[in-house]
């Protein structure tokens, strides 16, 4: 669940999250990869926390770790 944060300029743009789906599926390591100002930074964190776990990635049959970009596009219209 996304929120536009309160108190903001109403600010229109991209957060890049980047975050780690481990073996297991679950989200970790979950940082900005490319920001706007912390407010929505910090919204777009809290998003990516809440995610339920993942299907792992595979190689060779075998669930792995994974890196993943994504981006949170925030618009105030």
């Amino acid at each position: 669940k996304l929120t536009y944060p309160k108190n903001s300029s109403g600010m229109n743009g991209k957060v890049f999250v980047r975050f780690l789906v481990s073996k297991s599926g679950k989200v970790e390591k979950v940082h900005i990869a490319k920001g706007l100002a912390s407010e929505y930074n910090n919204e777009a964190i809290k998003a990516v926390k809440q995610m339920p776990n993942w299907t792992p990635a595979t190689a060779g049959g075998k669930a792995v770790s994974a890196y993943h970009i994504l981006p949170i596009i925030f618009s105030a219209n």
